[in-house]
């Protein structure tokens, strides 16, 4: 829920500026990241796995639903990021958890 005394953080996202955050690229995750991409958003996905981030960098999917053709349309712009770097979460103005506990 965005409060209204965030006007700035609303205007961003109606401006589809909010760097959005993902943490966790699996099959919710990383079907959630580019879908805001998609939307216009610049996004951030992280996740602890680097075989993920490394073959999102070679444009390739490791989930059935998700084609590398998506992966790679997405890449074509720098608006569209992926790290095992937590701490570059702190450069979103919202961030969502596709994680499940352990």
């Amino acid at each position: 829920m965005i409060r209204q005394e965030s006007p700035a953080l609303m205007a961003k996202i109606e401006s589809r500026t909010a760097k959005v955050g993902v943490v966790g690229l699996g099959y919710v995750g990383l079907p959630l990241a580019l879908t805001f991409r998609e939307q216009g958003f610049p996004t951030l996905g992280v996740d602890i796995d680097p075989r993920k981030i490394e073959a999102l960098g070679a444009g390739k999917t490791y989930i059935k639903t998700i084609t590398s053709e998506r992966i790679a349309k997405a890449n074509t712009t720098k608006k569209f990021e992926y790290t095992t770097n937590f701490a570059k979460l702190a450069d979103a103005d919202a961030a969502s958890s596709a994680c499940r506990r352990r």
